[in-house]
């Protein structure tokens, strides 16, 4: 799932869950395409 608080905030935020260790956070600044990353990832774990 990839939610967005709109065109204005340039900062973004990726939340992995992994089993045994938890929640883990990557924080992205200026125009990374985190949705292309969340594609990515889902594609390696689907």
């Amino acid at each position: 799932m990839t939610e967005t608080a709109g065109t204005f905030d340039l900062d973004a935020e990726l939340d992995l869950w992994f089993s045994g260790l938890g929640k883990v956070r990557f924080e992205f600044t200026g125009r990374t395409d985190v949705a292309r990353l969340n594609k990515l990832v889902a594609g390696y774990v689907l």
